[in-house]
């Protein structure tokens, strides 16, 4: 009799343990799809913020004034076109922009024998109010004594040679617009001697 009972208080026992394991297990599954539910819904989250930010940014582009046309036109040394370093490279051009907006300019200035490498860059923005129709500019570029050889990393006096100074215009925005002016000139053999 006595041990029918310690039995039957085994099997009891037994049952509660496998009644609590499939409690465990059960809360267990249950936090392991509440973290995957957690999971997918910071996704969620995440691609609609981006998908927000899309349009909210294609809105705010689409508000923007937009500069529909631009062109550098009639570019012509106003100068000498053989220089020697310290002295002004002389440009004119004409400037053609349809609209208002931010425009990024840029003037570059290559050497154009081999190693061909960029001497100069001078990038800068302008914020143009309304359409400009051949605006005339004259600008000078003072021709350097040295500059930075990219292939060396050394600061070099400025070789002679053809060069080509380049002007840039370029608009902003998804629908941008760009034009390009340049002239060559050179850079005297008798500079280095002094003379």
């Amino acid at each position: 009799m006595h041990y029918a009972r310690a039995e039957k208080s085994r099997l009891r026992l037994m049952t509660e343990i496998e009644a609590m394991d499939k409690i465990e297990s059960s809360v267990q599954m249950k936090a392991i799809e509440l973290r995957a539910v957690l999971i997918q819904s910071a996704i969620a989250i995440v691609l609609c913020l981006i998908v927000l930010s899309i349009v909210v940014n294609a809105w705010w582009d689409s508000r923007q004034p937009a500069i529909a046309n631009i062109s550098i036109t009639d570019v012509v040394l106003a100068g000498p076109a053989a220089l020697c370093s310290g002295e002004p490279l002389l440009i004119s051009y004409a400037v053609h922009i349809a609209g208002s907006g931010v425009l990024e300019r840029d003037a570059t200035t290559w050497k154009l024998q081999p190693p061909y490498t960029i001497i100069n860059s001078n990038p800068s923005r302008l914020v143009i109010d309304g359409s400009i129709d051949a605006q005339a500019v004259e600008e000078a570029w003072v021709i350097p004594a040295s500059y930075l050889n990219p292939l060396t990393g050394r600061v070099e006096s400025l070789p002679s040679g053809s060069y080509r100074r380049s002007i840039a215009l370029s608009s902003l925005g998804r629908n941008a617009t760009s034009s390009i002016g340049s002239v060559d000139f050179a850079i005297r053999a008798d500079c280095e001697l002094g003379e």
